[in-house]
């Protein structure tokens, strides 16, 4: 090889470097000057309408940002989503929607499997619950061929191979609905259809007999239970004129209740969601009242510890229902169902309310049972 030869050679070898050093500079800068991932925690609902229903997610922030998570064809009928935000546990029905089985759905590998294969055995298996560790799934199971609308409670355990499942009363004798775990997963609240009142089972109870705590209720929810699983708030069926309902205060620890709401006044407050801090209550509320009557629920903010009311979401021309936090309490999600202007073309819908801002925007036009997703793993 001459020395022009090695000369050009040796600096096309240089160029060839720079460039590929100029590659990594850029890629290098690049990186560093991306934003970092979204910590805000995401919205996960069912969608459309018409059906059939499938799990979609949306990012709140950005409402054009909606995708399905489940390709069912013939539905889902209810989900949970854990506490981690990774799994979603959902009830899928057959074509006839007598059976279901509960399905897993793992948002970080895009995979879904079988958790519990209900149809095979003749059951509709629904309303799953996760524990706070993930380990837990608590979930109704129906006969097929039974006329009630609730069924036996039963347990998953996720924490063997392959998971195992048991009903949470061997004996069978309770019809449970709405099931509900504290925070630390210490107890577990639903409602029993035969005795109509909301049962909270203390797993860490020191006795049989003080295992089962029972309240009178009538109203068919189990209300909402506090993070430390001490305090329970759920509504209260008064048969009066007019029938309604109000919220009972309850501290599990000591046995004593209250009424959260003014019971003197003509009012129906049947749903309550925490907030995270402890210390206040979202709830729905319709005025019977000749002068303060509204056709739908309105949703209020409650001080636990004085009863002291304030309107959080009011609109006459719309039915609220479906309220859930997001994880940080900033948030406030809404099932809303437009009551003025109604047509047959109307669609349920979604809609955040920010406590930082008072501002409500609309994040989802066809859709309903709104279910945050914890930043943890967003994505």
């Amino acid at each position: 090889m001459s020395l022009r030869q090695r000369l050009g050679f040796d600096r096309t070898v240089l160029i060839v470097i720079g460039i590929l050093v100029a590659v990594v500079l850029l890629t290098a800068v690049f990186l560093l000057v991306q934003p970092p991932p979204s910590t805000a925690p995401l919205l996960a609902y069912l969608a459309p309408s018409a059906g059939p229903f499938n799990i979609w997610q949306v990012d709140p922030l950005q409402p054009d940002s909606a995708r399905a998570l489940t390709q069912s064809e013939t539905g889902v009928y209810d989900f949970a989503v854990s506490v981690d935000g990774r799994f979603i546990a959902y009830s899928e029905e057959d074509s006839a929607g007598r059976t279901a089985n509960l399905m897993l759905y793992d948002r970080t590998l895009n995979s879904t499997r079988l958790l519990v294969d209900c149809a095979s055995q003749g059951a509709f298996c629904f309303s799953p619950a996760w524990r706070s560790d993930g380990l837990m799934l608590a979930y109704q199971r129906r006969e097929a061929d039974s006329a009630l609308a609730a069924g036996y409670l039963w347990l998953l355990d996720l924490s063997v191979e392959p998971p195992t499942t048991t009903p949470l009363f061997p004996e069978g004798d309770v019809y449970a609905g709405d099931p509900q775990w504290s925070a630390n997963g210490s107890r577990l609240a639903f409602y029993d259809v035969a005795s109509q009142s909301v049962l909270v089972y203390d797993f860490a109870a020191s006795s049989e007999q003080t295992r089962v705590f029972a309240l009178p209720s009538g109203n068919g929810s189990s209300g909402t239970l506090s993070r430390d699983g001490r305090l329970l708030i759920f509504p209260e069926l008064i048969i009066a004129e007019p029938t309604r309902s109000v919220l009972k205060y309850v501290d599990l620890s000591v046995g004593t209740q209250r009424t959260l709401t003014q019971e003197g006044e003509l009012t129906d407050d049947s749903f309550a969601r925490w907030h995270p801090d402890g210390e206040r209550v979202a709830i729905t509320r319709r005025y019977l009242d000749d002068e303060r009557f509204t056709f739908g629920d309105q949703v209020y903010l409650v001080e636990a510890a004085t009863g002291d009311i304030s309107p959080l979401i009011f609109d006459r021309a719309y039915q609220h229902s479906e309220l859930t936090w997001s994880p940080d309490g900033t948030q406030l999600a809404v099932h809303r169902v437009p009551l003025e202007g109604r047509t047959a073309a109307s669609t349920p819908e979604i809609w955040v309310y920010s406590m930082t801002d008072s501002s409500l925007i609309r994040v989802v036009t066809d859709g309903f049972y709104p279910r945050w997703i914890s930043p943890q793993t967003s994505r």
